[in-house]
């Protein structure tokens, strides 16, 4: 499925950039994002990493025009 628009914007919407962060949860450690989380992982540092790398694969596939000059 293809998204955007026919007509340019002058103004691009502002994307909210995706954390993820991990967080403690019947007696596990989850990787939470927006209120969602995944299943309970009994390693904190596994859940870290996990975290970690889905991190990096939402920071590699956004939108070069949408992300904030820094």
């Amino acid at each position: 499925m293809m998204q955007g628009s026919a007509f340019s914007r002058e103004h691009p919407r502002e994307v909210r950039p995706l954390r993820y962060a991990v967080r403690a949860r019947a007696g596990g450690w989850s990787v939470v994002l927006n209120g969602c989380a995944t299943r309970p992982i009994a390693d904190r540092a596994r859940a870290e990493t996990l975290a970690r790398a889905l991190q990096a694969e939402a920071d590699a596939l956004r939108h070069p025009s949408l992300a904030k000059p820094s």
